[in-house]
């Protein structure tokens, strides 16, 4: 696709990596901070870096390193599209997204594909939780569980969120859970032991 730029997140740490990006794409704009041999803030660097070129090229992130404004991500397969307007997310049937991972995942054993797309449906179900859709985000973190039930992570993330709305018995099971899980989780320890106090 040549109307397109992949450019992976977590390179952007590498000034060699940087460099490549600069002789393989003159034409793109950098924040200034890319000329620096470490980039202290790699989500304000992407999110200027985005802003920079938006009239560009169209800008694709992986949300798990974007801390911004969550309104100016749409999902487009695996990546966010980042755009320059803010509007409300109309997404009204998370099975769309979770079938389309579904049929990825169907027949393969594969553990680093079940683990890949167990992340994908997670930050799917972070990104909606931010732009204020509960139950769908529920749908997606749900589904991350039973894709790859071995990741403490997960369960500590719904734990919270259960904690947060109240509901002090979901939450106790769930991090609980996350405490038993893999090898285990100190901070569902940590809220356990205050919890019990």
């Amino acid at each position: 696709r040549s109307d397109l730029i992949l450019i992976l997140g977590r390179g952007l740490y590498n000034p060699a990596y940087r460099n490549e990006i600069r002789e393989a794409h003159p034409d793109l704009i950098f924040p200034a901070d890319f000329a620096n041999y470490k980039l202290t803030d790699l989500s304000r660097n992407l999110l200027e870096f985005c802003e920079l070129n938006i009239d560009r090229h169209p800008i694709q992130v992986e949300f798990g390193l974007f801390n911004g404004d969550a309104s100016r991500l749409e999902p487009n397969g695996y990546l966010y599209q980042y755009r320059s307007d803010r509007r409300r997310l109309l997404i009204s049937n998370p099975e769309l997204t979770l079938e389309w991972l579904d049929s990825l995942q169907a027949g393969t054993s594969d553990l680093m594909t079940k683990d890949y797309l167990a992340r994908t449906a997670f930050n799917f179900g972070i990104y909606l939780e931010r732009v204020g859709r509960d139950s769908l985000s529920l749908a997606c973190f749900n589904y991350a569980i039973e894709t790859d039930g071995n990741n403490p992570y997960y369960l500590l993330t719904i734990g919270k969120a259960a904690l947060s709305a109240g509901n002090r018995r979901q939450a106790l099971v769930l991090l609980q859970e996350a405490a038993i899980t893999g090898d285990g989780c100190p901070e569902a320890d940590r809220i356990l032991a205050g919890l019990n106090m």
